[in-house]
């Protein structure tokens, strides 16, 4: 994978986890607990993969 690769694919991650950051609040507001759930679960696994490649 190439640098461009791997910078291409950070954004795209730090682009997720911003909208699912935005997703949760818009569930906060309604009360859709459930769909929180998942996207508390998204949201962790994105964080992972991010440090995962912050590693690299």
């Amino acid at each position: 994978m190439t640098e461009t690769d791997k910078k291409s694919e950070q954004e795209a991650i730090d682009r997720a986890i911003a909208l699912i950051e935005v997703a949760l609040n818009e569930c906060d507001e309604h009360g859709f607990v459930f769909v929180a759930i998942d996207l508390s679960t998204a949201l962790d696994k994105l964080l992972a993969l991010r440090a995962q490649q912050t590693a690299e």
